[in-house]
């Protein structure tokens, strides 16, 4: 993944989450992360998030609707 595609999917994640009103306990069981994790990036406490754990609540979000799929030429 390019470097500025993971900054774009980092901003959109923490932007979504920074404006959810709703309390992280119940973002953290409606989208499937741990709480604590959560937690933790709404209070800036983590610095660089794994891609995996930000992938997934930018999904959660809606990060991939309306985006074209990317194919990477390589066979599945």
């Amino acid at each position: 993944m390019m470097q500025m595609e993971t900054d774009s999917i980092i901003t959109f994640a923490l932007q979504k989450l920074a404006g959810d009103e709703r309390s992280t306990l119940q973002i953290a069981h409606d989208c499937g992360l741990k709480y604590r994790w959560l937690q933790k990036l709404r209070n800036g406490e983590v610095p660089k998030p794994g891609a995996h754990l930000i992938d997934k609540l930018a999904r959660y979000y809606g990060f991939y609707k309306d985006r074209p799929v990317v194919k990477t030429g390589r066979a599945a």
